[in-house]
């Protein structure tokens, strides 16, 4: 940590003695009146070199200018911009005044297209005019090159496959992307590289929207309907949001159903006592109502208020029937014996969550945010399994009760401290809960408590033709689980280095060590298993694991081509792995341990191209795996997209396989790919019907082989997934011109879906 700061400050000199210049002056309208939030770029070529926003008085500055020649360019929405050329010596003044632009929105314009600018976590994207006016905000997402947006199921991701975070000016808390006029949208951030604040979350890219500060009244509606044929999946929602420049209000309410998913089992089992066979089919069906309401109050210029709460109900009902033979190899045994089993599980869930968010916008320079945070997670999961064997019937029913209470605070204060350099530092404090209880176990109950602690700082910035973000955290945990306490302290790094050759692209390289605890059901020592020779238990011994990467990757863009590749290195110290021991009774017991060390090595490029018609893409992936002891095992992904636009008419069509995946004792073999495919067309501007299905084939299959401990088992699993569906979208925006700077996407999935019996192989 001495270090990280040391270098921190030897970066903060540097950058204070570098060759400056400096660059004011008043952004205002015609007639003399200051344009608070008009933009300011500085740019040599085609890359920016400079970036400012005008204050409340209309006054901008920036700082740290090399010397040279340079384009100015101003621009507010609702005034023509207005674009000159500088030669700066030394320190000088430039006043500009817009006019308002009394541009027609149905007459066709050209506007030349804003270069990608590269920062040093990833790229800043500029909409076309088009995008900003086409009314849609997953439709104007689609310039992206770095993102899969789709406008009928208003979905986005990343075209890398990578978890994607979204935040609307950098907040996680939000009314989600739909709400959004894509004329507030003043630009486009992606980071592929993330700070340890994020690392620490789980979170590998971001998606960043930033948005245009305005003022006007907006309304915001939707309603919309999907169903599968026959009966498998149905859904509908309703979605309105409601305020001014001081006040809104949102909400959303929808119900889903599933009914008839079905899916087929056939598993071989071998162990020193026995060999069992058995084909199983699954049918699941279930409920879920999920509602959001969220209040934003904006009470001054730079203070900014939200309250959220969310809430999930939801139900899952699953039977399952099984026959087949059971060969067990004690005296006196007979061979090809049959074998029954049957398995009804009902499973019930409520998550309720609720956070207060503040925003204090210090001054041009510097703002701080502060969350506030807590959920109630309860889960009921009641199982009866009966397998009748040759020689005896086995029973057993279950009712696991799961009781979760999270509390958390978290600050985040960042300061640009001159348009060369800019740093953050924050904390995150959390409690958690958990109590689990079986009603017809003889294990006690099990309760974990934990407390964790975790402070960071950012120093990121421009240096030389080089950018450079530098980050480091540091955590500790305090836990008691199943009676064992421990407590440890990890750090957390993150170093990356860019270098942007304009039209040429940029080049990265990158550096990070973080830790991950384990899972609580990793650390649950009571049985957690339905089946009749296999065991499930955790460990609460486990430590952290502790991770170090590094990554090289290229990045290219131009008049709508994109390609990209990369390199990444990972290597993983006392990693989290399966292990399992046999019985004499042929009971397989599997748990946790922290094991030796593991390494993986990715080769990955993606390409494509985007046009007004026509956004295409495809990507590869190749692993190389080295488990302890083990010589590497290589797996491979590759995936492409498509949408194709007709007038009203809109084609979208994405395929993908990936072969392999892999742990320490197990093997899982895709032997389907997955497809999607998707046909709309735009009735109104307000109502869309489409329809579409979730694969072009009927079944998914997978075979998966585990060897441990002298314990085999052989799987095949296949699922029902073709299922075609109708969907219909009724959006109504009107006035969307100013909403409070809150809007983001929101994490729904925070708290979801606590179950201490999954189980991976």
């Amino acid at each position: 940590m001495k270090k990280f700061l040391l270098i921190m400050s030897m970066l903060c000199t540097v950058t204070a003695v570098y060759p400056q210049a400096r660059l004011g002056g008043t952004v205002t309208d015609a007639g003399g009146k200051p344009l608070q939030g008009a933009q300011v770029i500085l740019s040599t070529g085609s890359a920016m070199a400079a970036f400012a926003q005008a204050g409340a008085d209309g006054r901008y500055e920036i700082s740290g200018i090399e010397p040279g020649e340079y384009k100015a360019e101003v621009s507010m929405l609702g005034y023509a911009p207005e674009a000159r050329s500088l030669d700066i010596e030394g320190d000088m003044e430039a006043d500009f005044a817009l006019t308002e632009d009394a541009h027609v929105l149905d007459t066709l314009t050209v506007e030349a297209e804003r270069p990608r600018v590269t920062t040093a976590t990833g790229h800043i994207y500029y909409l076309s005019k088009a995008a900003r006016e086409c009314g849609d905000p997953f439709k104007a997402l689609q310039e992206i090159p770095d993102l899969i947006s789709n406008s009928v199921t208003q979905s986005v991701a990343s075209v890398d496959g990578q978890p994607l975070m979204v935040l609307v000016d950098g907040v996680m808390i939000n009314s989600g992307i739909a709400p959004i006029d894509p004329k507030r949208i003043d630009y486009v951030e992606i980071n592929d590289v993330v700070s340890a604040r994020y690392i620490r979350m789980g979170v590998k890219k971001i998606l960043n929207i930033r948005l245009k500060p305005q003022r006007a009244v907006y309304t915001f509606y939707e309603y919309g309907l999907r169903n599968d044929f026959p009966a498998y999946f149905s859904s509908t929602w309703g979605k309105l949001e409601v305020g001014n420049d001081k006040l809104s209000f949102y909400m959303d309410f929808g119900p889903e159903l599933t009914h008839g998913q079905k899916s087929y089992r056939d598993v071989r089992t071998v162990s020193d006592s026995y060999v069992k066979s058995v084909s199983t089919r699954t049918e699941r069906r279930s409920t879920l109502w999920d509602y959001t309401a969220m209040l934003k109050y904006r009470p001054t210029e730079k203070d900014y208020l939200a309250a959220y709460f969310q809430g999930d109900n939801g139900r899952q009902h699953s039977k399952a029937r099984g026959t087949g033979t059971f060969d067990g190899y004690a005296a006196g045994a007979s061979a090809g014996n049959g074998l029954t089993t049957r398995y009804v599980g009902d499973s019930r869930s409520t998550v309720y969550a609720g956070t207060l968010f503040y925003r204090r916008m210090i001054n041009d320079r510097m703002d701080f945010e502060n969350y506030l945070s807590g959920t109630y997670n309860y889960n009921r999961l009641e199982t009866d399994s009966r397998d009748a064997y040759p020689a005896q019937v086995w029973e057993d029913a279950s009712d696991f009760r799961t009781r979760r209470t999270t509390l958390s605070q978290s600050a985040d204060f960042s300061w640009d401290v001159n348009d060369n350099t800019a740093f953050s530092a924050g904390n995150s404090t959390t409690y958690t809960y958990d109590k689990l209880t079986d009603v017809f176990s003889a294990n006690p109950v099990y309760r974990h408590k934990e407390w964790n602690e975790f402070v960071y700082a950012t120093l990121s910035g421009r240096l030389a033709g080089f950018l450079f973000m530098l980050s480091a955290g540091y955590e500790g945990i305090w836990r008691t689980s199943a009676g064992v306490f421990d407590r440890y302290a990890r750090p957390y790094g993150v170093a990356t280095v860019v270098y942007d050759f304009g039209r040429g692209g940029s080049l990265s390289g990158q550096y990070n060590s973080n830790s991950a605890p384990p899972q609580v059901s990793m650390l649950n020592p009571y049985d957690t298993s339905t089946d009749s020779l296999r065991r499930n238990v955790g460990n609460p011994y486990l430590k952290p694991q502790n991770t170090q990467g590094a990554a090289l990757r290229y990045s290219f863009y131009r008049n709508g081509f994109y390609a990209n590749a990369g390199v990444d290195y990972t290597y993983i110290s006392d990693r989290f792995e399966t292990v399992g021991y046999t019985d004499g009774d042929g009971v397989y017991t599997s748990t946790y341990a922290n094991l030796g060390r593991y390494s993986n090595f990715t080769l990955n490029c993606s390409a494509g191209n985007r046009s007004a018609a026509t956004k295409a893409g495809a990507s590869f992936e190749q692993w190389f795996e080295y488990f302890p002891g083990m010589k590497a095992k290589k797996s491979f992904s590759v995936s492409a997209y498509t949408i194709q636009s007709l007038g009203r008419w809109t084609l979208y069509a994405k395929a993908g396989y990936a072969n392999y995946s892999f742990t320490n004792i197990s093997a899982t073999r895709n032997l389907t790919p997955t497809s999607y495919v998707l046909v709309s067309y735009q009735c109104t501007p307000n109502l869309s019907l489409s329809v579409g299905t979730n694969s072009v084939i009927k079944y998914s299959k997978a075979r998966t082989r585990v060897i441990d401990d002298g314990y085999e088992l052989h799987m095949v699993d296949k699922r029902e997934v073709f299922h075609p569906f109708f969907l219909l979208r009724w959006t109504l925006r009107k006035n969307v011109e100013k909403k409070i700077k809150l809007d983001n996407g929101i994490m729904k999935d925070i708290q979801k879906g606590i179950n201490l019996q999954d189980r991976k192989y």
